[in-house]
């Protein structure tokens, strides 16, 4: 007998394994469709080296996930790449995202005349 604790551990860790494997082949192969991704289709804006990282770093959260038991920060890494993957999904964000240029702090002006009010 396997308490019920344990064995939803085990099923979310058969669950994410499965998308970490959908993840890896899509990196491999760059410019995934919605169906090579399944739930994760939101994915779809990264490219090949992005989808590769993300990969990476979900089987690091996904092996802490099954240590502790606990899948809080596996939820928490993938909120924040799907909060990217929105920022990707338009165009202005992502040119900036995705610019080689670097900033200086010359580009930035003061803005005046606003108050707390």
């Amino acid at each position: 007998m396997l308490p019920a604790a344990k064995l939803d551990v085990y099923r979310k860790f058969a669950e994410w394994s499965q998308r970490l494997e959908r993840v890896t082949e899509a990196a491999k192969i760059g410019n995934p469709t919605v169906g090579a991704l399944g739930d994760l289709a939101w994915a779809r804006v990264f490219d090949a080296d992005d989808l590769a990282e993300f990969a990476e770093e979900l089987h690091t959260v996904l092996m802490a996930a099954l240590a502790d038991e606990d899948f809080g920060l596996l939820e928490e890494v993938v909120n924040d790449w799907r909060v990217t993957a929105r920022q990707l999904s338009d165009p202005l964000r992502a040119s900036v995202l995705r610019s080689s240029e670097s900033f200086s702090e010359s580009d930035f002006v003061e803005v005046g005349g606003l108050s707390d009010e």
